[in-house]
């Protein structure tokens, strides 16, 4: 004769009960969710609970966040809607070690408690909760065989040539593992290889195939997409796609290999070049009204220059939008780093106190862990407190509260000052500086942007020969931004 299980100390007694159902996959050799939901309330009828919620979850027990059903369970008891949660098997609840000890934790504090229909255990007792431990430490151990057991077969049907899991796919006919050209959708498949190599588009292709009264395997009309990922798949090539990569296959192959090469010449030809060449000065401009300035066309002479970004983007934000020569632009840079050298005052006092600041953060950080764990400390002895009786429920509620937002405040203190770790400037330019003018531009923007903000330009000042040095305000990485 079973006995029922003790209520932990500190728990509700009452009897009001949550049914938790899950199956991951209706198969023969598992136990349907109405087997149970019908064990699960012939438990509660002798024992007296009522029934107040039957909660379902079809899906895996490794997983937990997209679970509505146990997250909708545990909400009942925290909210004191339910005082305990039955389950079939203490599986059910989760396979997963972290999810099943958090669950446990959070329905304890909330005083409810949680049972099992056909695996009772007196969980009040120490040898009761160490059964149930190994039970769930078995229910994980299982839950990662089964992983480790599909990963081998996945592994297995690879190197066999065959795909994962199966599935139709256009072009053959399929009968179990086995793969066989579908006489019309094969030609078509084909067909419409070739047309791509020789330049027809994919919007092209999935117009024809409808045109021709050709349907997906699914029944629906070709789109542009569904055109692309059949042929993107190299099925038809006798191949199959696994992890991002192609492994011969099993089946036999609708297209020649030299036209799938064809197929994927074609695709490397379609990739988009970038919008424009990286130069010295790409992203760093800023129009006095504070939009990023972009490259107007270059012309053949080389001849171009930087605009407002509110101009390109015909926007109503600047009241003057200014440009600048490319060659100015790119001179006044060159020549403002080969003057670093010559700051080395500058560089010096700029690199002291940055060494003074991180110490003064890494110090400030180091402080603040030593409260955050101080505050979790305090938070877990008042836990103990609640579940040794030793104080009530609102008076623990209050005192979490005020500790958790503490907890909240500290954090955020705490990122607050991460220190953003730098090379010394000293160390740093000179070594930029010997070899910045046998960088390409995109290695030079790259050297810039370790140096520079952003450089501000304004409007012409005069006529003079360097007048127009006056339009650049360079703003350093070293030194404070007041944007």
């Amino acid at each position: 004769m079973t006995a029922a299980p003790v209520p932990l100390r500190g728990a509700r007694p009452g009897n009001r009960a949550v049914l938790y159902l899950r199956q991951s996959k209706e198969r023969e050799d598992s136990e349907s969710l109405e087997t149970q939901e019908y064990l699960g309330r012939d438990y509660c009828r002798e024992r007296g609970y009522e029934v107040i919620a039957v909660n379902v979850d079809q899906i895996s027990g490794r997983k937990w966040d997209t679970r509505p059903g146990v997250i909708d369970t545990l909400r009942l008891i925290e909210e004191a809607r339910a005082d305990v949660i039955v389950l079939w098997k203490w599986s059910r609840l989760s396979r997963n070690r972290l999810h099943w000890a958090v669950a446990d934790d959070r329905v304890k504090l909330a005083g409810g408690r949680i049972e099992s229909v056909t695996e009772p255990i007196d969980t009040s007792t120490a040898s009761g909760r160490f059964a149930r431990g190994v039970m769930t430490e078995y229910a994980a151990f299982q839950s990662e065989s089964i992983g480790e057991v599909w990963a081998e077969t996945l592994d297995r049907r690879r190197r066999a040539g065959l795909l994962p899991s199966g599935g139709e796919r256009y072009g053959y006919v399929r009968d179990g593992d086995t793969y066989t050209p579908h006489p019309d959708e094969a030609a078509a498949l084909k067909e419409a290889y070739e047309r791509y190599v020789a330049g027809t588009g994919i919007a092209a292709l999935s117009r024809w195939l409808n045109q021709t009264g050709r349907r997906t395997k699914r029944g629906s009309q070709w789109s542009n997409n569904s055109i692309r990922t059949t042929m993107r798949t190299g099925f038809a090539a006798g191949l199959i796609h696994v992890g991002g990569k192609y492994y011969p296959g099993a089946h036999e192959a609708i297209i020649p290999n030299d036209l799938w090469e064809a197929y994927l010449a074609r695709i490397a030809s379609n990739v988009a070049p970038p919008r424009g060449r990286t130069r010295l000065a790409t992203g760093l401009l800023r129009c006095q009204c504070g939009e990023r300035m972009y490259l107007a066309a270059i012309g053949r002479d080389g001849v171009g220059d930087y605009r407002c970004g509110t101009a390109h983007r015909g926007r109503e934000k600047c009241a003057r939008p200014l440009s600048v020569k490319l060659h100015l632009v790119e001179q006044y840079l060159s020549d403002w780093v080969h003057e670093l050298p010559e700051k080395t005052s500058q560089l010096r006092a700029a690199a002291q106190a940055e060494a003074e600041n991180r110490l003064r953060t890494i110090e400030d950080r180091a402080a603040i862990e030593r409260m955050i764990a101080a505050t979790k400390k305090r938070l877990a002895s008042l836990t103990v407190r609640l579940i040794d009786e030793k104080i009530n429920q609102d008076a623990y509620d209050a005192a979490s509260a005020q500790l958790n937002d503490e907890l909240t405040s500290l954090r955020a203190r705490h990122l607050r000052a991460a220190p953003a770790p730098r090379r010394d400037l000293l160390e740093l330019i000179p070594m930029l500086v010997a070899g910045f003018d046998g960088l390409q531009p995109e290695a030079q923007n790259r050297v810039l942007k370790q140096l520079i903000r952003r450089v501000e330009i304004g409007p012409s000042t005069g006529r003079s020969k360097d007048a127009w040095r006056a339009r650049f305000t360079v703003k350093p990485t070293w030194e404070p931004d007041h944007e």
